[in-house]
């Protein structure tokens, strides 16, 4: 994970959060006074991109300063297991009525994940999801929106999913919208929820199930919104133009689809598993 991958990520996270502040002018169920905070609260999101800074991950000193109180025996598995989780909830512990510290990730960086946190107010994408099926530096810019770019929005979704949306810019569980407001987003997460109950899966016996969407509402709602902030991005920035632009969109051949179509088929694959 070099820091040209990081850079790069960087660029389509911050474009991301940019598409989505730039929608909610056009959302006219939202009241003024709540798409102000809204505003704020995308504003206001921590962005942690690859490996901790806290301890320095890039330094072999402070690697193993942060591991100094981990004994290790090279012969004895169990025991080292026992240790590195003693250690872990002391370290939990220690924190307790102390000044939190901002820097701390609850995530490995080898992790193939990403996360939103509502008392944080931060989205973090570990270095194991940045590659392929989700990403890769030389790929197309399409490709790249398609799979990482709808990942880094459906994080930030979920700072105004149904439950990331009574958090505040702070972290703090305090309503922040008006009553009006949050009756249109109720209508509307009722309007997604039935779309999603209408699908279905085999059951391998002849019917079909359904989803059952009360239970996965904040995913589902992250999902679509996700998928629309990122493809607005992509568009922003094929709007803008320029070499370096077309460079980066630059059509991959033989193929025979569009850079549209791509963009979708990037999602779809990042998808893709055996279960």
């Amino acid at each position: 994970f070099q820091g040209d991958s990081k850079k790069r990520v960087e660029q389509i996270i911050f474009s991301v959060i940019d598409a989505f502040k730039s929608r909610l002018p056009e959302l006219d169920w939202l009241d003024e006074k709540t798409r102000k905070k809204a505003h704020e609260k995308a504003d206001a999101i921590r962005v942690m991109v690859g490996y901790p800074n806290a301890p320095n991950t890039t330094d072999a000193v402070s690697v193993s300063a942060f591991y100094r109180d981990l004994p290790v025996d090279a012969s004895n598995y169990f025991a080292n297991r026992l240790a590195s989780s003693t250690r872990m909830a002391k370290r939990d512990w220690a924190q307790v009525g102390r000044k939190l510290n901002r820097e701390l990730w609850d995530m490995f960086p080898a992790e193939v994940n990403a996360e939103y946190s509502p008392q944080g107010n931060y989205i973090l994408f570990p270095a194991g999801i940045m590659q392929p099926p989700y990403f890769h530096v030389s790929w197309p810019s399409y490709l790249q929106r398609g799979a990482f770019g709808a990942v880094a929005g459906h994080e930030l979704s979920h700072a105004f999913d149904p439950d990331g949306r009574l958090y505040d810019k702070q972290g703090y569980l305090r309503d922040w919208w008006s009553e009006a407001t949050a009756k249109q987003f109720q209508q509307r997460q009722t309007c997604l929820a039935n779309q999603y109950h209408s699908y279905t899966v085999s059951d391998g016996k002849g019917h079909e199930l359904h989803l059952r969407s009360n239970f996965t509402k904040g995913e589902d709602v992250a999902d679509a919104g996700g998928l629309a902030q990122s493809y607005r991005a992509w568009r922003d920035e094929l709007a803008l133009g320029g070499d370096e632009v077309e460079a980066a969109n630059a059509l991959l051949p033989g193929l025979g689809y569009t850079r549209e179509q791509l963009f979708f088929i990037a999602y779809g694959v990042s998808w893709a598993r055996n279960i």
